[in-house]
């Protein structure tokens, strides 16, 4: 009899770990996003100020080798989003169906859907950093151009 007990309980056991390692790696998706964009932030902060200070801004020379380095930047940082986004939403999922499994969505601290506001948060957030690339670029062919 207790042998029967335990296998119903090892799904459920076996899916809370499930989803504690999505929750955590999703978790650690939305730190690596982070980090890239104040890294991000951090270079072209030094760029402008390295600029400015040594009046690097009258050499063309310099300026178009920094504009084309922020602009394969900016691009690396549209694709690495989109893909860490889609990681970030693809364990969502996997959260979503487990939470529903177990039936234990009253007991989760944040929300879960976009209709409760959990991943539209987090998308808006997406779209603010497309933005943040997508202005230094169009700065950069401003450079460029002039």
């Amino acid at each position: 009899m207790q042998e029967k007990s335990s296998n119903r309980n090892r799904p459920k056991n076996e899916l809370l770990t499930i989803l504690e390692q999505n929750w955590l790696h999703a978790r650690h998706i939305e730190n690596e996003r982070l980090w890239f964009t104040n890294i991000y932030a951090i270079i072209v902060a030094g760029m402008i100020g390295i600029l400015s200070i040594n009046g690097f801004v009258n050499s063309s020379l310099m300026m178009t080798l920094l504009s084309i380095f922020l602009i394969y930047l900016s691009l690396l940082g549209i694709i690495a989003t989109y893909k860490l986004s889609a990681e970030f939403h693809n364990h969502m999922n996997k959260i979503e169906l487990i939470v529903e499994r177990l039936k234990i969505k009253d007991y989760m601290g944040l929300p879960l859907d976009r209709a409760e506001g959990g991943r539209w948060k987090f998308l808006r957030f997406t779209i603010a950093i497309y933005l943040l690339y997508i202005l230094v670029i169009i700065g950069c062919f401003i450079v460029l151009i002039n």
